[in-house]
């Protein structure tokens, strides 16, 4: 059972303005104000929960034992008869069945209580989103703290980025991240995409080539909103695979929002599950303007970042264990 007083002395170094560690820790005032009403209602309310459970629970113990003495008791009066004629039948009959309506009163209390706990735990986890995200704003101004995700896989601590890197990532919706790019030469088409590939790299001396894939796609903007609505995160592109990986995998890969910069730019993994597990993360941006003939144009670009997440160890936090986890550090996508 959590120490009351140990979540007591949180909210206090909380309100302090000291982190875990008992360090000082900067925020505005609208933030920190936040966080202090919310860790001290959380407590409040963990101490009342359980204070009410483990009087619930002994009270319902005190009823069973009671209701097996009582029983004992009938079972003994059964076996003398003249104990029978003295307590009378009526007697013994109103005492079992006020100890059956004492024992449906505490069962009717104690789903009560199950379902007050149940939906304690739904609100528990609607706070703790909204702290997160609000850590996250915290870690775009003061660049500190990490999370750990994802839950359900191996695990890796990331920890946000500053505004000065995000804005340090290479925009391939930029005019002069393109006009930098490398030449290349058209090879041929395959199931609907040009392929290219960089001149560069003809002549390199690493056993593999860098290529192009464009495919040009005709439609307004109200329709490819409604369309990214519906199917999600199906529709964003790949940045790599691993090695046997194929399109049949496609709704095993787990898609983790990392960091919320802003509304049109966010830092996000995919996962691929598997004997070896891949991550890579990358910077999303979302763009729209005009062009000169007053249509409207919208981009998405997602670009790899070889951030501190994958230049740490492939253990698990949790065991202490090391994983077979591989990292893609470069690739981007642009689609406008």
């Amino acid at each position: 059972m959590t120490n009351p007083g140990r979540e007591v002395d949180k909210s206090l170094n909380s309100l302090n303005g000291m982190d875990r560690k008992g360090k000082p820790k900067k925020r505005t005032v609208t933030q920190q104000q936040k966080l202090i009403n919310h860790r001290i209602n959380m407590v409040e309310f963990r101490i009342r929960k359980k204070e009410q459970f483990e009087r619930l629970k002994k009270e319902h113990e005190r009823l069973e034992r009671e209701m097996k003495r009582l029983l004992a008791g009938l079972q003994n009066d059964f076996s003398h008869e003249s104990l029978w004629v003295y307590f009378g039948e009526q007697n013994m009959a109103r005492s079992m069945v006020e100890l059956i309506v004492e024992k449906e009163k505490l069962r009717k209390q104690n789903v009560a209580r199950r379902t007050d706990v149940q939906r304690h735990d739904a609100f528990r986890k609607e706070v703790m989103n909204a702290v997160r995200l609000l850590s996250n704003e915290e870690s775009l101004i003061h660049n500190d703290g990490g999370m750990i995700v994802p839950d359900k896989e191996p695990t890796f601590d990331y920890h946000p980025l500053s505004i000065e890197e995000v804005n340090a990532v290479l925009y391939p919706l930029d005019k002069e991240f393109m006009s930098n790019l490398p030449p290349v030469s058209f090879i041929g088409a395959i199931l609907g995409w040009n392929v290219y590939r960089e001149e560069s790299s003809l002549t390199a001396s690493l056993p593999s080539t860098r290529v192009q894939l464009t495919k040009r796609l005709h439609c307004s903007i109200a329709t490819a909103t409604q369309i990214s609505l519906e199917q999600g995160d199906n529709l964003r592109p790949l940045l790599a695979t691993p090695i046997g990986w194929s399109v049949a995998c496609r709704p095993k890969v787990s898609t983790h929002v990392l960091q919320e910069v802003n509304a049109e730019c966010c830092v996000m993994a995919h996962t691929f599950p598997g004997p070896l597990t891949c991550h890579y993360v990358f910077l999303e941006r979302v763009a729209q303007w005009e062009l000169p003939d007053g249509r409207k144009k919208l981009g998405l670009s997602m670009n790899v970042i070889d951030s501190t997440v994958s230049r740490l160890s492939s253990t698990d936090v949790r065991t202490h264990e090391p994983n077979p986890i591989k990292w893609a550090k470069e690739g981007w996508a642009s689609v406008t």
